[in-house]
């Protein structure tokens, strides 16, 4: 069977899920194939420890009760732990808020003050219907016998390694985090650590040329309890799921973000795509023209041949958020209205041509098409499609 959670179900059904004890407990059902977290909370279950079956966190945008959106947590935590064979996607909707996704409740009881974006919520009935939608291709995932039948439901749902990453989903804007089980990806960056700053995870060197980077731990704390940590706006501004990231910036065109591959290490012929997840950081003075971000990726294989595949001028991942710059007295400063989630890059490895996939020695980012910026990144990766395992 799948568990589905909404709110404080969702970390329940997550708990249900990765406790054989507490299944036992609960006279004899399970196993569990999967679960699906709609807007859940992470009050008292640790959301960092991973999942043993594929998991789904839905993430409306407009959430008015759980405002730290928890959900993201579920999937961050299977993100630094062990995932073998269990998957995990994020899906943030716009526009949805928290109760909307059940018949029987009102509206949301905090609202979503300051954040013109969420004027205008979506209709109770399209909202309730995009859940239908998203559930029924989650099942088939899990469930289903027919191949094609589960290819097309992956892709559907924002997996498919072949395609760019979507801003729809059933037919509203959307936008998706993607893991792959750990033998459909190979990790380049996460990072997980400082350390990775320097030397990527396939142990290869990491280089700036005009680039600087910032390490960000994971959890919340701001520049009085981890000096030094200014750059991250922990505390001002809301990246679901408060992942370890980098700070990425630039002062000039033409900046560049290198990691270099081992020959051991270089093989990316049996991958479909790289994939990376990134947000445009609105404090940053280098984004005061709130615009789009997007750059260049180049390989470079042992015989030195390049080649470059360009994000989309309007990446979904890559646009500036929606929100506004709100000062609270009673807090002493200010903080940025809106959610800033770091949501996937996805370029087709198929459509870097004219380099050698089999010995790939350097994966560049190369900020070339703004005069200066600064990203939230994360989880560089080479992936397979997740849903023809």
């Amino acid at each position: 069977m799948a568990l589905f959670g909404h709110s404080r179900g969702g970390e329940a059904a997550f708990a249900l899920a990765n406790s054989p004890e507490m299944l036992a407990a609960s006279r004899g059902y399970g196993p569990v194939a999967g679960v699906l977290l709609i807007a859940a909370a992470a009050v008292s279950v640790d959301p960092w420890m991973g999942s043993a079956v594929p998991l789904a966190a839905i993430l409306p945008a407009c959430d008015g009760d759980v405002v730290s959106q928890d959900g993201q947590f579920f999937y961050e935590g299977a993100r630094l732990a062990p995932q073998e064979t269990a998957w995990a996607t994020s899906a943030w909707l716009e526009r949805a808020n928290h109760n909307a996704f059940n018949e029987l409740l009102p509206g949301d009881p905090f609202g979503n003050p300051g954040r013109p974006e969420c004027a205008s919520l979506l209709a109770a009935e399209a909202q309730q219907g995009w859940l239908v939608e998203y559930a029924a291709d989650f099942l088939t995932l899990l469930f289903g016998q027919d191949s094609q039948a589960m290819v097309a439901a992956g892709a559907r749902l924002g997996l498919d390694t072949t395609t760019p990453a979507p801003d729809v989903l059933y037919g509203l804007p959307a936008r998706v985090a993607v893991l792959a089980p750990t033998a459909d990806r190979r990790v380049i960056f996460r990072p997980a650590a400082a350390e990775e700053l320097a030397t990527n995870l396939l142990g290869g060197d990491v280089t700036t040329d005009g680039v600087v980077t910032h390490f960000c731990p994971k959890g919340f704390y701001s520049p009085a309890t981890l000096p030094g940590s200014e750059p991250c706006h922990r505390n001002t501004v809301t990246i679901p799921g408060q992942p370890s990231h980098a700070v990425v910036s630039w002062a000039e065109q033409g900046a560049a973000l290198r990691f270099a591959l081992p020959q051991s290490a270089g093989d990316l012929s049996g991958y479909e795509a790289l994939s990376l997840r990134a947000a445009v950081d609105p404090l940053s003075a280098l984004n005061a023209d709130m615009a789009f971000q997007p750059f260049t990726v180049r390989l470079t294989d042992g015989r030195g041949n390049n080649a470059r595949v360009a994000t989309r001028p309007d990446e979904p991942a890559l646009q500036f958020p929606p929100g506004l710059w709100q000062d609270d007295p009673a807090l002493g400063s200010g903080f940025f209205t809106s959610p800033v989630p770091l949501t996937t890059i996805r370029l087709p490895l198929g459509a870097f041509a004219g380099v050698d996939l089999t010995d790939i020695r350097e994966i560049a980012l190369e900020f070339d098409q703004t005069p200066r910026g600064a990203l939230f990144m994360a989880d560089v990766e080479a992936l397979s499609m997740v849903s023809r395992r």
